[in-house]
C-alpha cells in the first residue's frame, strides 16, 4: 500500500484525446496514443479500521483485479462483504480468470460463492460500430460476478 504504480491512460477519438480507458497492464494498442501516468496506490486492507461497516465492494479495475484482491484479505475477512467483481480475459488487461480469482480468495478465513450474472465479448477491431454491424470476429472479454460470503 501506498506505493507509486504507473495506470496506462489510452485516448479515445470520439473525445478528442481524452481518456478512453487506464489499465495497470501495460499493452501498446494499435492506433491509440497513451500516457502512463503515476499514482499513489492504497488497498482495501488500509481501511480495516477506518470503517465499522462494509456489507457489499465494487471492483471494476480493467485487468488488477488479482492486485486488489491481495491487498485486500484482511479487510475481506473483518467484515464479509459481498462482492460485485468484473473479471478481465482479454490479453490486454492480464488474462484474469475466475480461477485466478478463487485461488486468491481461499485466503480468506471463509468461504465464498461465486455466480457468473453476466458475460461480454468484445471484438479486437477498434471501431465498435464496424463489429456491431458486421459480426466482426470476437474474443471473451470480460464477466460479471456475484460473489457472496458463506453464511
Amino acid at each position: 500500500s501506498n506505493d507509486i504504480v504507473e495506470l496506462r491512460h489510452y485516448e479515445c477519438e470520439e473525445t478528442q484525446g481524452v481518456s478512453d480507458s487506464s489499465s495497470i497492464i501495460k499493452k501498446d494498442r494499435p492506433n491509440k496514443k497513451n500516457v502512463d501516468v503515476p499514482y499513489k496506490s492504497i488497498c482495501l486492507n488500509d481501511f480495516v479500521d477506518k470503517c465499522e461497516r462494509v456489507d457489499a465492494v465494487k471492483i471494476d479495475v480493467e485487468g488488477a483485479e488479482l492486485l486488489v484482491l491481495e491487498g485486500s484479505i484482511k479487510f475481506l475477512n473483518k467484515f464479509k462483504p459481498i462482492i460485485l467483481l468484473e473479471v478481465h480475459s482479454e490479453d490486454r488487461f492480464g488474462n484474469v480468470t475466475i480461477e485466478d480469482v478463487e485461488k486468491i480468495l481461499k485466503k480468506c478465513d471463509f468461504k465464498y460463492n461465486f455466480l457468473m450474472i453476466d458475460s461480454h465479448y468484445i471484438p479486437e477491431c477498434s471501431n465498435y460500430s464496424e463489429f456491431f454491424l458486421d459480426g466482426s470476429q470476437i474474443s471473451p472479454s470480460l464477466s460479471y460476478y456475484y460473489i457472496s460470503p458463506e453464511r
